[in-house]
This record gives structure tokens, C-alpha cells and sequence, in this order.
């Protein structure tokens, strides 16, 4: 009994101090209020200036979402255009049954000049002969210029591919 009793007083004791240092209370000085008073404004300052440079950084990316999305529908009329043009210019068969009777030997160098002014048009008039005859005049032009015969023979394989519809 007398260590129970030696318990409670103990324990009273421990809860008495942390009471005491609980209660007491550290006396707050003009000076620190003034510091912390300043210390609240500079963050203050600082969040209104991060906030106002946030709010510029948005309007300019707002802005240059209008400006790529402007030069987007520019190019995307440009495209329409072009595209017309490249129909309008599209080769009529007199001109495609011209080319495939001419013996590949020859047609292949009038071929390359043809190239040479206008590749979208070469590119096409290949692309709508019979595959048998423009193959024939494409292996003609590896002599006379390879660099051209591969050139030529890429776009007409992807004349297609790279219209955007």
C-alpha cells in the first residue's frame, strides 16, 4: 500500500510541474510583434508578386495560343488552296497516253526535265500511268539520273499520303 501511496504522490508531483510549465506563459514583446508583423508583409509582398507574375505568364500563353491558332487556320487555307491548284493542274489521260507510248529510253530524259519544273505534276502524271510503263520509264531514268529517278519514285509512291484531307 505504501508504494501505491508513493505512486500517487509521485505521479501528482510529475503533473503538478508539467502544469506549471504549461501555464506559463512567455511574455510576448512589442518588438517581436513589429518583426512579425514585417515578416507577414514581406510574404505577402511576395505571394502578390509571384500571383501578378503568374497572371502575365497566363495572358501571354493565352496569347500565343490565339497567335498559333491564327497561323494554324492560315496554313490549314494555304493547304485548301494548294490542293485546288494541284486538281485544277491534274494531268488529263491525252496527256498520260502521250507519255506511255513513247519509248521508256526516251521518255525517261523528257521525264526528268518534266521533274525538274515541276515535281507535284511529275510526281502525279507517274502516279496515273499503267504501273507497268511508268515502271519501265522510271528503270530508263536510273542512268540518265538516279538522284532524280529516286526523288521522283518517292513522291509518287506517297503522292497520296501526304495530301491532309
Amino acid at each position: 500500500m505504501k508504494r501505491t501511496g508513493l505512486f500517487f504522490f509521485l505521479l501528482s508531483v510529475v503533473m503538478i510541474s508539467v502544469l506549471a510549465q504549461s501555464t506559463e506563459k512567455k511574455e510576448i514583446t512589442g518588438e517581436d510583434l513589429m518583426k512579425e508583423r514585417a515578416l507577414m508583409a514581406a510574404e505577402k509582398e511576395e505571394i502578390k508578386r509571384e500571383r501578378d507574375d503568374l497572371k502575365s505568364f497566363q495572358l501571354e500563353l493565352e496569347q500565343r495560343a490565339l497567335d498559333l491558332e491564327k497561323l494554324k487556320k492560315e496554313i490549314d487555307e494555304q493547304e485548301k488552296v494548294f490542293q485546288q491548284r494541284l486538281q485544277s493542274e491534274s494531268v488529263n489521260k491525252q496527256t498520260i497516253e502521250s507519255y506511255q507510248s513513247i519509248d521508256p529510253e526516251q521518255a525517261a530524259p523528257l521525264i526528268i526535265a518534266l521533274f525538274k519544273e515541276d515535281e507535284t505534276l511529275t510526281a502525279l502524271l507517274m502516279r496515273k500511268m499503267d504501273s507497268k510503263k511508268a515502271g519501265k520509264i522510271m528503270e530508263a531514268m536510273i542512268p540518265v539520273d538516279p538522284d532524280i529517278s529516286t526523288r521522283l519514285a518517292y513522291k509518287a509512291l506517297t503522292f497520296y499520303s501526304e495530301k491532309k484531307d
